[in-house]
């Protein structure tokens, strides 16, 4: 009794199978391949030169330095998410995965990640506890300040320097799939601290120049 339940399920399966593997999959595959490996990468390659030139041409040659966080991770961002959408596509409307998509999602996540962790320094976005400093008076809490901000940038000059011994080491160790050395993914980890290390010696500079303002997300005018 329950297969003769089950059979009109199956018949409707079979024939939506068919219909879609004859008829819907061949204009997809011939529309999806030069859209996904083409057209959609000049798109966002061409907004990102786009909107550069025009902010430069209204700013100066110095917005690129002024935002070069911003110009550096949304490439990684929009990679991410195209990589993602693209192999959802490849593997369940043309039923032919991308082998090598997980390993560049995850080299873009860690460039995103670490200059996303700079991006938010330069913004002074970084955790803190004010309780107890917050109720000092204001030269005590620039004091204070300065002095954290010195054990961060040594820090970060710390984290520099295992970074790139660890970028170095991995040069001889390739990936699985596209078989690239990992020093192109744990070199993200570098350059972040590098921008990291400048954007905390701005703010060590603007805190012992009384440039910088004591408020949490202030940025120094430096």
């Amino acid at each position: 009794m329950s297969e003769w339940i089950a059979l009109p399920f199956q018949v409707i399966f079979k024939i939506s199978s068919w219909v879609f593997y004859t008829v819907v999959q061949p204009p997809l595959i011939l529309i999806g391949i030069p859209v996904f490996h083409y057209i959609v990468p000049a798109i966002l390659l061409a907004g990102v030169v786009i909107y550069a030139f025009r902010q430069v041409k209204m700013e100066g040659w110095g917005f690129l330095l002024r935002n070069l966080e911003e110009l550096l991770a949304y490439p990684f961002l929009a990679a991410i998410g195209y990589i993602v959408f693209m192999q959802v596509y490849f593997r369940y409307i043309l039923d032919d995965p991308i082998v090598w998509a997980e390993e560049v999602t995850l080299l873009c996540f860690h460039w995103a990640v670490f200059i996303g962790a700079a991006l938010a320094y330069k913004h002074g976005e970084k955790l803190t506890m004010e309780t107890f400093v917050g109720q000092l008076p204001e030269h005590w809490q620039r004091k204070i300040r300065i002095v954290i901000e010195i054990l961060i940038f040594f820090t970060l000059l710390l984290l520099l320097y295992q970074g790139i011994q660890v970028a170095i080491l991995e040069w001889t160790y390739p990936s699985s799939a596209l078989e690239f050395p990992q020093t192109y993914q744990s070199a993200s980890f570098p350059v972040g601290m590098t921008l990291m290390i400048i954007h905390s010696g701005r703010q060590l500079l603007g805190l012992i120049t009384n440039k910088m303002e004591l408020g949490h997300r202030s940025s120094p005018a430096v």
